[in-house]
């Protein structure tokens, strides 16, 4: 699973940004993070994925600058268990008509999951029947999985989230 870390615009005065570095329960990550300030404040955010589900994490972010080098606070969270589908948030794609996303925001709404018309860093599975147009591409630059309508219905006949990888669009 994932999370998305997020922080306020960085404010370095006369001091300039080297690098910035993600550290996971003490870890530094391989993680790419912005390598400038002007892009560490574009996004002010980074999404971190290959989190164990139901588990606990202690997150925080290495700024190194010309001045020294700073560390953030301590973020501390909890990844959902399998059988909590409320963090789960889909965007839909390209399907066989208008009338199977409905039935789909149907399924979504009796499991407890949320859905948005807007591809972002907070969904968690892109659902499509064709692996087409810019909401799919925006999923792929993400690294959100692009899955088939199968995928949710399995969520809902387990009562569970389900692996996509059996679900992925080819």
């Amino acid at each position: 699973t994932w999370t998305v870390l997020e922080w306020e615009p960085l404010d370095l005065a006369a001091a300039e940004l080297r690098s910035l570095h993600l550290y996971r329960d003490g870890q530094r990550m391989m993680q790419s993070m912005p390598s400038s300030l002007e892009a560490a404040n574009s996004v002010l955010a980074i999404k971190t994925s290959g989190l164990d589900v139901d588990h606990e994490y202690e997150f925080k972010i290495e700024m190194r600058t010309s001045a020294g080098t700073l560390f953030s606070n301590a973020v501390t969270i909890r990844t959902h268990s399998l059988e909590n589908l409320s963090g789960v948030c889909v965007c839909f794609g390209e399907c066989e008509s208008q009338e199977e996303i409905e039935n789909m925001k149907e399924t979504v709404k009796r499991i407890g999951a949320s859905w948005t018309d807007q591809v972002s860093m907070s969904v968690t599975h892109f659902i499509a029947r064709y692996k087409a147009g810019p909401g799919c591409e925006a999923a792929l630059r993400y690294n959100i999985p692009v899955v088939k309508p199968d995928w949710l219905l399995a969520c809902e006949a387990n009562s569970k989230l389900q692996p996509a990888i059996k679900y992925y669009l080819d």
